[in-house]
């Protein structure tokens, strides 16, 4: 939904997806129409990973921008699937509109106009209509009360519809300097600005530092704090809450004269224990409106799991096709055994990574697997049965937090190699008239 802190700035999202625009496939054209109107046409562009070829699984619309700050979109065709968002949100990713998302919404031969706000809320109108007699005249007051706002350039339009038959509509620009001398603050992280009081947090305006393993060195940030207004804005000392993040180097100046900034660091310490941080940051100054400005923070230390999970699918949540329990590639083993054979969760290799059970010549079955020690998240278990049936298992070896694997009886046991390490477990039943084996794998 928009407003969004994930999602760019000034942006006119028309139908926003992954759009695919293949090789003689779907095009893309613009024109400018006139000074007042740029349109650009989106023809028969795919969504990506779509396989979709008739015409009518496609995307085909237009956006028609005019100077007036009208938006007009218009679909000739839309895909089939309802994965998308339309909308819009300015550069400070603070206000924005949210026409549909991931809804049936938006269909085939459908229009969208998005208007700017009705009228200047630094001008007021005297009158919003009335009547001329002919060869006289009539007056029409703006009144612009510089004490209402803060000192900036402002700009307008006056729109004047009548019964001439020539001119029906007149639109005249309008431009005003002035309005109180106050000092404003405005903050961004990473070049994109930083709401007021903002509790969402993003990696684009560095609110979030990101995801890194407790071994990663201590993350810094650099902010930015801008004077955009009239007068000069005097700074406090910063301070965040909490001992997890640190405001590292203050302001360089304390005070920044109208249009001037100065930068600060904020830094989020290494070797924390897996889970999520948050913090406040205060910056106190004489902004009228923003005395304390606020925003929070976060970070988070992964779990090895979670690393590995943000290597293969750009993301640690245990959700979708990470989650442990999933098999993305389809090769009847799930990420949490994956990860703990070695394998990968997107390649077909299971067979390859599959514990094996052979004799040892003696009557006695031993089972064969290969653990790494560096994983020291999960443990490792090694269950052996007569019957297949729930209940019927007992644990014979097992390695935890990274450990050697040790027999819970007389099975003998043999490890070989550092990373991974070689396992085989030697059964202490001999001659069984039959007997099963697994490998039951868990997070400690």
């Amino acid at each position: 939904m928009l407003p969004n802190l994930g999602a760019p700035g000034n942006m006119i999202a028309v139908y926003w997806d992954d759009l695919d625009l293949r090789e003689d496939e779907g095009k893309v054209y613009y024109l400018q129409l006139d000074p007042d109107t740029f349109i650009i046409q989106y023809e028969a562009v795919y969504q990506f990973n779509s396989n979709a070829s008739p015409a009518d699984e496609r995307l085909t619309c237009q956006a028609i921008l005019k100077s007036s700050g009208e938006v007009i979109l218009q679909y000739k065709s839309v895909p089939t699937t309802e994965y998308y968002l339309v909308g819009m949100q300015n550069d400070e990713l603070n206000q924005g509109v949210t026409v549909a998302s991931n809804s049936s919404q938006i269909t085939n031969q459908m229009g969208v106009r998005i208007l700017p706000p009705a009228e200047a809320s630094w001008l007021e109108l005297s009158s919003g209509s009335g009547t001329s007699l002919p060869s006289l005249t009539s007056d029409i007051t703006l009144t612009f009360d510089p004490a209402t706002v803060p000192f900036n350039d402002y700009f307008g339009r006056l729109w004047l519809n009548s019964n001439d038959t020539d001119t029906p509509l007149i639109e005249i620009g309008l431009s005003m300097q002035g309005g109180v001398i106050v000092p404003e603050i405005e903050v961004a992280g990473n070049g994109r600005p930083i709401p007021y009081q903002s509790a969402l947090t993003a990696l684009l305006n560095h609110t979030n530092i990101g995801e890194f393993t407790s071994a990663a060195a201590t993350q810094s940030r650099t902010y930015t704090i801008h004077n955009k207004g009239s007068a000069d804005l005097n700074l406090g000392t910063l301070s965040v809450t909490g001992s997890d993040f640190g405001i590292t180097h203050q302001p360089s100046y304390a005070t920044l004269a109208p249009g001037l900034s100065t930068t600060f660091q904020l830094s989020f310490a290494s070797g924390k224990p897996v889970g999520d941080y948050s913090a406040t940051v205060t910056i106190p100054s004489d902004d009228s409106n923003e005395l304390s400005f606020t925003f929070v923070v976060t970070a988070k230390n992964l779990s090895l799991l979670e690393n590995w999970k943000l290597g293969h699918f750009s993301s640690s949540a245990n959700t979708g096709p990470g989650e442990n329990d999933a098999d993305p590639d389809l090769d009847g083993m799930d990420n949490l055994m994956e990860y703990a054979l070695g394998g990968d969760p997107l390649v077909h290799d299971a067979p390859s990574l599959l514990p094996t059970v052979s004799d040892d010549g003696a009557g006695r079955a031993t089972f064969s697997f290969m653990r790494d020690p560096a994983k020291t998240d999960i443990d490792y278990t090694v269950q052996a049965s007569e019957t297949l049936l729930v209940g019927a298992w007992t644990a014979i070896a097992n390695s935890t937090f990274g450990g050697v694997t040790v027999s819970t009886g007389a099975h003998a046991i043999a490890e070989s190699g550092v990373s991974p390490v070689s396992v085989t477990v030697t059964d202490e039943v001999a001659n069984p008239d039959r007997r099963f084996f697994r490998l039951f794998v868990e997070l400690n």
